[in-house]
């Protein structure tokens, strides 16, 4: 047939960095931006980071803390904030703190389950 496309397209190959390590793995283990992306992308991050080892999940949850209090920071900013009267655009930064927040307090909670099945030595699931 005229024009058909051949049988096996071609597959993308991706070559370890210099350093020896799959670019893939280390976009695995980086955080994630927030909220959307975070419901969305980070829980099957740490998935793969568990089934490839604790040490991995403990790097991808160390690095989403990190970028979680960065956000924080940048949220919190005086300039941001205004003065004592609340508009609508603070109303919705205090949200987004408020999310980031409880973020930080469940990627906690995963540390410190992750630290416990490995003081255990019980695989994670």
């Amino acid at each position: 047939v005229a024009g058909a496309a051949p049988p096996n397209p071609r597959r993308k190959r991706r070559c370890n960095r210099p350093d020896g390590v799959s670019p893939t793995r280390s976009r695995r283990l980086q955080g994630v931006r927030p909220c959307r992306d975070f419901q969305l992308e980070f829980p099957i991050k740490l998935y793969f980071a568990q089934q490839e080892a604790n040490a991995a999940a403990g790097t991808l949850l160390a690095r989403q803390q990190d970028a979680c209090r960065r956000w924080l920071a940048n949220l919190r900013a005086p300039h941001l904030l205004g003065g004592d009267d609340l508009s609508y655009a603070q109303l919705v930064q205090q949200f987004r703190i408020s999310q980031i927040e409880t973020i930080l307090a469940w990627l906690a909670t995963c540390a410190a389950q992750l630290g416990e099945s490995n003081e255990e030595g019980v695989p994670s699931p």
